[in-house]
């Protein structure tokens, strides 16, 4: 049985981690060897750097927004310094990750479910450029390291999911989301699929809605991947 690597993306709150763990519980129950991760921007030391700034930069926004969020609403220019040097810090300590969490567990031919993965991971730092009014990002070393893991450890599958707005609105409310920064969501539906079909092709891209009971979509992917395509 061959290990595969399973990339999932989607826009915020549209159930990702929780089709994932579904997914994995039928996997043991079924007796494959499978596991979840995520590999994301400002992630790791990236994370840790915007939340000590967080704490330092005052601000009357909710705690429980991303503090990159909240940085970029406060003090622009603070923002732009620190989503550079997260941009150094996640091109240099992916790899080490892409080790760990994905390229090893393969090898012990265990399949990853990986969610937001390389691609995911560069689209975040593409808009957060954008939003913060630098357009030279393109021509950064860490762009370009970020592009070539991106094609070089490309995922065997990528299952994008999406659902009407009004139920990723549900969502949001239910989770306690707080702001759910509807100009990024909608970034994410409409380019994030564009994207992986260019880099990867339409063959091992599966797009799927997720609306009601996420039982009919765990079957779905069960005989589109892990028993038709991974074994």
């Amino acid at each position: 049985m061959k290990a595969k690597v399973i990339a999932v993306v989607g826009p915020v709150g549209v159930g990702k981690s929780t089709v994932i763990r579904a997914i994995i519980g039928l996997s043991k129950k079924r007796g494959f060897r499978a596991k979840s991760t995520s590999i994301k921007a400002f992630h790791g030391p990236s994370f840790i750097l915007w939340k000590i700034t967080s704490y330092i930069v005052p601000s009357k926004e909710d705690d429980k927004l991303a503090p990159w969020y909240v940085i970029g609403k406060i003090n622009l220019r603070i923002a732009q310094l620190l989503l550079l040097i997260s941009t150094y810090l996640d091109s240099v300590t992916i790899p080490f990750m892409l080790m760990l969490k994905v390229i090893l567990p393969k090898l012990c031919r265990i399949s990853i479910f990986v969610e937001e993965y390389l691609l995911g991971m560069l689209l975040d730092y593409i808009y957060s450029f954008y939003k913060s009014k630098r357009r030279d990002y393109f021509h950064l070393l860490p762009f370009k390291m970020l592009m070539s893991l991106c094609i070089k450890y490309k995922p065997d599958f990528t299952l994008f999911f999406d659902t009407d707005f009004s139920e990723l609105k549900k969502h949001w409310s239910s989770r306690g989301y707080g702001d759910p920064q509807i100009e990024y969501v909608l970034f994410q539906k409409h380019v994030l699929p564009k994207l992986v079909q260019v880099l990867y092709g339409e063959e091992h891209f599966i797009k799927l809605r997720i609306l009601g009971s996420i039982t009919s979509i765990v079957k779905k992917v069960w005989s589109l991947i892990m028993e038709e395509s991974c074994y």
